[in-house]
C-alpha cells in the first residue's frame, strides 16, 4: 500500500520513537520512505540521575532517577529549586519533538513512548 504523499510545501510526517529511560531519553525518527536516524542526548536534556540526601542507610546520598519521579507529587532539585518533575518532563519531550521538526523540516506525526520496566 502507498501513502500520499503531502501536498508541496506542506510539512513532511515524521515518525519518532523514543525510549524514556532511567538514564535518559533516547530517540529514533524517520520521514517516510527515509531512514531512521538517531537523535542524540544534549547537554540540557535532564537532571537524570538525581543526588539526594538519603532519610535512612549506611550512604547518606541516594541516587533517585527523574522517571521515578514522574506521577509521584515529589519535586526534583534544579538550580537549588524544587521543580514538578512532570514539567520537567514534558519541557524535555517538548525539546525532544522541536529538535525532530527542526531536523527534518517536517512535523512530528506520530510518536511511540516506550518505558522500560524498573528492575530491582
Amino acid at each position: 500500500m502507498t501513502q500520499a504523499r503531502p501536498a508541496r510545501g506542506a510539512p513532511v510526517p515524521v515518525s519518532l520513537g523514543i525510549d524514556f529511560g532511567a538514564t535518559g531519553i533516547r530517540a529514533l525518527y524517520a520521514p517516510p520512505d527515509g531512514p531512521g536516524r538517531r537523535l542524540d542526548a544534549e547537554w540540557g536534556d535532564g537532571p537524570w540521575l538525581l543526588c539526594e540526601q538519603a532519610e535512612t542507610g549506611e550512604l547518606p546520598v541516594t541516587f533517585p532517577s527523574l522517571k521515578s519521579r514522574v506521577g509521584s507529587g515529589r519535586p526534583v532539585h534544579l538550580g537549588g529549586k524544587p521543580v514538578d518533575a512532570d514539567r520537567v518532563v514534558v519541557r524535555l519531550l517538548r525539546s525532544v519533538r522541536e529538535r525532530v521538526e527542526a531536523a527534518t523540516r517536517g512535523r512530528v506525526a506520530q510518536t511511540v513512548i516506550s518505558v522500560p520496566a524498573r528492575f530491582g
